[in-house]
């Protein structure tokens, strides 16, 4: 587990394109937090070391999935956070997405899809530390 305290967009940012460029990192993250936690800005970041311009992220709280691509690179953004429940034709679609071996792929508000999920991914929790500061805790699951 890592833990990082962030004090802007920016260094949110940072943390995350960090993260890729190390290599240590899969490519499915499932991200946890409140509403205007970071998560977002986290994707952006994602999203900026792998090539995809930043500013083309936008949240897909209300279209459910945003794709973007870059040459090879395909990077899949979810957000789960208006979803009830899945029927079983959503659920064989989100499972074939997620399997995707050269896909990138962040999920928001995972808690929803728990049961989709792979094994294998990063967990990153965002807590509000006060207005500016939020604290994100990295952990490898599986």
């Amino acid at each position: 587990m890592q833990k990082y305290k962030s004090n802007s967009p920016e260094q949110t940012k940072k943390i995350a394109e960090d993260l890729v460029k190390s290599g240590k990192f899969s490519r499915f993250w499932c991200l946890e937090g409140t509403l205007g936690g970071g998560k977002t800005v986290f994707s952006k970041g994602l999203a900026r070391a792998l090539g995809i311009p930043e500013k083309e992220i936008k949240s897909p709280t209300y279209t459910f999935v945003r794709e973007y691509k870059k040459e090879k690179i395909r990077f899949l953004h979810f957000d789960f956070y208006r979803i009830e429940s899945v029927d079983d034709l959503m659920a064989h679609d989100v499972q074939e997405m997620f399997s995707d071996p050269n896909t990138w792929i962040v999920v928001e508000w995972p808690d929803r899809v728990k049961h989709l999920l792979p094994k294998k991914r990063w967990e990153i929790q965002f807590e509000h530390l006060n207005e500016k500061e939020r604290l994100i805790t990295v952990s490898k699951q599986g």
